[in-house]
């Protein structure tokens, strides 16, 4: 990492890693700790990709939206990807955190059918959080 900060080709290094089964958690926390640093020295669509696909738990999904947010272009492109993992944590069950977490990060959701069909699961959280983005919607349009 310290030699090749620009690097895209992380996932080459996890998968050698993960054949080191006595010092694998160590090691595959120190790739996904370079993964984070690529992403916020210069984030781009391909890492931000690359990082939801190598680590499917995203412990550092919110270090990632983050990163992409910094470059708006980048951040158009991955932006289904990011609200995708971030509903696919909501999907066993959902709580207020969660979706207001969501709507927080996307205000302009380009998953809210998803968003919504998670949500109904538990009816009391579809209905404030739907509120919520109403709200959201109609202060948007206030400022246009």
């Amino acid at each position: 990492m310290a030699d090749f900060p620009e690097t895209e080709k992380l996932n080459e290094l996890k998968k050698a890693v993960e054949v080191r089964a006595s010092t694998r958690p160590e090691l595959l926390a120190a790739v996904e700790e370079a993964y984070i640093l690529t992403l916020q020295s210069k984030p781009t669509a391909t890492k931000v990709m690359a990082y939801l696909q190598d680590f499917p738990e995203q412990r550092r999904l919110n270090e990632v939206e983050a990163a992409a947010r910094t470059r708006p272009e980048v951040f158009e492109q991955v932006q289904p990807a990011l609200e995708d993992a971030y509903l696919k944590k909501m999907e066993q069950s959902p709580t207020p955190a969660q979706a207001d977490q969501y709507l927080e990060k996307f205000p302009e959701p380009v998953r809210k059918e998803r968003f919504e069909k998670i949500l109904e699961q538990r009816p009391a959280l579809k209905k404030e959080a739907l509120k919520k983005m109403k709200k959201m919607e109609t202060s948007r349009g206030g400022t246009n």
